[in-house]
């Protein structure tokens, strides 16, 4: 009885060739995925931010009835984090023009997701730092309720603060001031300051999401 010889198989492993081939495609498939995983993100967040100024406005809504006097929500950045804040606000003197809008001090301030911006319409048409024309957004803002829970939309000023917890504005911005709002957009910040600073009100009514809010229950509508 004969035995049929057995062949001694070598194993063979991956050249250098074909392992750079494989590295190539798998970086090449990140950089495709990453800035899409980016948008995703970002989406995340302001759906997130969304989500955070719709329960903040319900519950100043809440106490605007309870307490029969205006109450909202103030937007605007805070310098020592670069994010935008809520803090609540009250109007302390209803029959003034412009209305005194005052900080409410026993309530926190809201933080919204990092990287998502929120505007408000500029309703001020005069040229601001040399410019030929304003922005069409402006940031700070307020959306204010009145004690019937009603949105209101008149002419605001709020006092810088002190740095004791309150409101605190850039060094150079002395007031707060505007008109209070019906709506905002939200956008990712990141991707608005990779635009001409010529360009942002172009790129905001592109790709900002407009949000409204529903001027007698407070809730939040997407806009166009």
């Amino acid at each position: 009885m004969t035995r049929t010889p057995q062949v001694l198989r070598i194993a063979r492993g991956f050249t250098l060739t074909e392992v750079l081939i494989v590295v190539g495609a798998i970086v090449l498939l990140l950089a495709l995925a990453l800035p899409m995983w980016s948008v995703l993100l970002g989406h995340r967040s302001i759906e997130a931010a969304q989500n955070i100024i719709s329960a903040a406005l319900g519950r100043v809504r809440e106490q605007a009835l309870a307490s029969q006097e205006q109450r909202g929500i103030a937007f605007y950045v805070d310098p020592a984090t670069d994010r935008v804040m809520m803090a609540v606000v009250y109007n302390d003197d209803p029959g003034g023009k412009p209305d005194q809008l005052e900080l409410l001090g026993d309530t926190e301030r809201i933080a919204l997701p990092v990287g998502v911006g929120v505007s408000f319409i500029n309703n001020d048409t005069r040229p601001r730092n040399g410019s030929s024309r304003p922005s069409r957004y402006v940031l700070p803002g307020v959306i204010m309720f009145d004690g019937h829970g009603q949105l209101v939309a008149r002419d605001f000023v709020i006092r810088r603060r002190n740095l004791l917890g309150q409101l605190v504005l850039p060094a150079d911005q002395q007031f707060m001031l505007g008109i209070t709002q019906l709506g905002m957009v939200l956008y990712d910040r990141q991707a608005l300051s990779g635009q001409a600073e010529a360009d942002h009100d172009n790129w905001l009514d592109a790709n900002g999401l407009a949000v409204l809010v529903n001027r007698y229950n407070g809730t939040l509508m997407r806009g166009e």
